[in-house]
């Protein structure tokens, strides 16, 4: 069974105070493979005020999870360095 990352929600960045994060300041994930994954996010930006530029998309190439687990290194390689080039290019 192919696995699909429906939604991930990645907040990057320090706070210096303990507060919520502003909508602003969230990337919100979407395996672009999944079109159910990217109806999630986008539902989900709208109903929380997460602007659009903050929608993150990610592909899972085939055979990069098994079941509802993925390898260090493809999370590294297909998720995080991902998220974390759009919140620096953000600045989140």
């Amino acid at each position: 069974m192919k696995s699909t990352l429906l939604v991930g929600l990645l907040a990057l960045g320090l706070c210096a105070s303990a507060r919520a994060l502003g909508p602003h300041e969230l990337l919100v994930l979407a395996n672009v493979d999944s079109p159910r994954s990217v109806e999630l996010a986008r539902a989900y930006m709208e109903r929380r005020q997460v602007p659009a530029c903050n929608l993150v998309l990610v592909s899972l190439p085939a055979g990069s999870t098994n079941g509802l687990a993925i390898a260090l290194p493809a999370f590294r390689r297909h998720i995080l360095e991902p998220a974390e080039a759009a919140a620096a290019e953000r600045g989140i």
